[in-house]
């Protein structure tokens, strides 16, 4: 097939008597390259809502009517209309010097960007492609906000210098998604429902009220709403017995969306009603004012002749885009208690260096109307409570003044210096929370910062509150980041030891309450927990056990964090149960604390996998559990 004729020609043929003219048909190339599939790029907004690193691409083929090319190389111009505004604000052109400001453009420095043609727009390099092969190209600037849209005009020409455009968007959206933190524990205590005695308990709970904190980058606190088991409510109009539901009303809900409103008042909507009564299972309602669902457990989801039982309950935060992510909590529940008052709890709070702390405000606390109530510590630091409840979850927490800036010295400076660079690891997990300067349960090079300045500008910046937190045998250097801030106990029977170690951010060495004053005296010196106390020079075994991966299952992504005792390059593999390599790269990694993120879509499908973490010092190997 010969492309379209455009012209003729003529031709001078000679023969022995005379001459003769004909025409000639002349095939001239007319036609550009075709595009291939041509989509929109959505692009995430980062943490702070607005646009990060950001790109699209798309790519040519030969038309197939084209006879005139012997290079099957395309050019490139390439521009970019900012928020879709009508002006042109950049531009990519394959004729500019190779690699022109091609840096500034992928590294977002869009200052630096200059007009090297002179026509008014700024302009990047953009190199020649053969048919099949993507070109690229970067938003050279950050900063655009979620919902918006920027133009990208492609125009491709071919070696015969034929033509051809297409246009897309890059859409700026909300892909990130909201992160919750549960309340570990709850107490539920089951309600009379037969009004004869407690036959038929029933438990009604509010996800919200699960809900120890949640946020997203892009949605308010306040326009954040929750819900049980990822399962939302009707958030678009839907009509069910007549009557219009959507986000805005309160309504019995399902996985497939709403079932009546709330209340019920017709009889097919008291049919409704009935199975949420009854506990049937993934039936819930939607309370818009306070955006939040509520299910019921009742007799029959546990054992009625229980004296007590728990549940674990999944609960979801949903931000304006339908983001959504979920943690769980767990439920103790109190049934069947025929004995009224006795039984006592009592315990001790003290400090990282083992002093008792008196005026410790120590509190109790239940589902019951005379509670909460509040005990201080002695002067040995004991709190006691007595004549309580029994049958009933009590929490119990603890807490002290802190302030600001006491205790806080540069001999805390130095002991997070030496763990940082592996001279002296800490291996007391209460110093290590203190150490934790800014609260992400990583102790790094941030924290060394955030401590310093303190000490130079003696203000607290950035610093996370001060805690007490429970004592546990349990808790140690390498999982110290799982304290719990309160105990959860069952009034069965008296309890003693219910002890608490009080924290104050920063103090690594514990001075806070042994000096009453704020010090700045590097010499002064302040003893340990011979617990804290190791070698000049941590071992091997010491580094290895502080690799860490966190959240180990994981959905999204994990955080490795590692100590490595010098710099070098590192190997990071990732294989399944059966041994195939699903992942690997190599990095460079710093002498001391590292972190490196490691993302869930590159590793694939749900499933177990061995972690290996290896350089010419050290191998390391963990289980690693992916959860979509």
């Amino acid at each position: 097939m010969i492309a379209p004729v455009s012209g003729f020609s003529h031709s001078l043929v000679k023969d022995a008597d005379h001459f003769s003219y004909s025409n000639i048909h002349v095939a001239v190339d007319s036609l550009g390259p075709v595009f291939g599939e041509n989509h929109n790029a959505i692009c995430s907004v980062d943490n702070d809502c607005l646009s990060g690193y950001c790109s699209s691409s798309i790519y040519v083929y030969k038309n197939e009517l084209v006879v005139c090319e012997n290079n099957l190389s395309v050019s490139w111009k390439v521009t970019i209309d900012a928020n879709n505004d009508g002006t042109i604000d950049y531009e990519y052109l394959s004729n500019l010097p190779v690699g022109n400001d091609l840096t500034n453009a992928t590294e977002r420095l869009s200052n630096a960007i200059k007009d090297d043609n002179g026509n008014g727009i700024k302009d990047i390099y953009l190199a020649t492609t053969k048919y099949g092969d993507y070109a690229t190209i970067y938003m050279p600037e950050n900063g655009f906000a979620k919902g918006s849209e920027h133009k990208i005009v492609w125009t491709a020409t071919d070696i015969c210098g034929n033509t051809s455009e297409e246009t897309n968007l890059i859409l700026l959206r909300d892909k990130k998604r909201p992160t919750p933190v549960c309340v570990p524990l709850s107490t539920g205590i089951f309600t009379d429902i037969d009004g004869c005695g407690p036959k038929l308990p029933f438990l009604e709970i509010f996800a919200i009220d699960f809900m120890n904190k949640a946020y997203d980058n892009c949605t308010a606190d306040e326009d954040l709403f929750y819900t049980f088991d990822n399962v939302a409510p009707q958030l678009t109009d839907k009509v069910v017995f007549g009557k219009t539901v959507n986000r805005y009303v309160a309504h019995y809900f399902d996985l497939n969306g709403a079932l009546a409103v709330y209340p019920a008042t017709s009889a097919d909507e008291k049919e409704i009603e009935n199975l949420y009564l009854n506990g049937d299972e993934g039936i819930y309602i939607w309370f818009p004012d306070k955006k939040t669902s509520s299910r019921i457990y009742n007799y029959r989801s546990i054992d009625p002749t229980s004296e007590y039982a728990s549940l674990d309950v999944m609960v979801t935060v949903w931000d304006k885009e339908l983001n959504w992510d979920f943690c769980w909590t767990n439920i103790k529940l109190g049934i069947y208690c025929y004995f009224p008052y006795g039984n006592n709890f009592s315990g001790k709070v003290s400090s990282i260096t083992g002093k008792n702390l008196n005026n410790v405000i120590v509190q109790a606390d239940a589902n019951l109307p005379e509670l909460p109530k509040s005990q201080q510590t002695n002067q040995a630091g004991e709190y006691y409570f007595s004549n309580l409840l029994i049958c009933h979850y009590y929490n119990l927490s603890a807490s002290f003044i802190s302030k600001e800036m006491q205790g806080l010295d540069y001999n805390d400076l130095s002991l997070l210096q030496r763990h940082l660079s592996g001279a002296k690891l800490i291996k007391n997990p209460y110093q290590l929370i203190a150490a934790d300067i800014n609260g992400d349960f990583l102790i790094n090079q941030d924290d060394y910062i955030a401590l310093k300045n303190a000490l130079e500008t003696r203000r607290e910046i950035g610093f996370t509150t001060s805690k007490s937190v429970v004592k546990s045998a349990d808790l140690n250097a390498f999982n110290w980041f799982n304290y719990q801030e309160s105990i959860l106990v069952l009034n069965e029977r008296d309890l003693f030891g219910l002890d608490f170690v009080a924290v104050k951010t920063g103090d690594i060495n514990g001075s806070h309450f042994d000096t009453g004053i704020i010090n700045f005296d590097f010499n002064k010196t302040y003893a340990v927990d011979a617990d804290s106390e190791v070698e000049d020079r941590s071992s091997l075994e010491d580094i290895i056990d502080q690799v860490t991966l966190t959240p180990n299952p994981f959905t999204d992504y994990t955080t490795l964090s590692f100590f490595a005792p010098q710099a070098g390059d590192y190997t990071l593999l990732i294989t399944d149960l059966a041994g195939k390599i699903v992942s690997q790269k190599q990095f460079k990694a710093i002498e001391g604390s590292n972190i490196h993120l490691i993302n869930g879509e590159q590793i694939g499908a749900s499933g177990t996998y061995i972690c290996t973490l290896k350089s010419t010092d050290m191998i390391f190997n963990k289980r690693l559990v992916l959860v979509h």
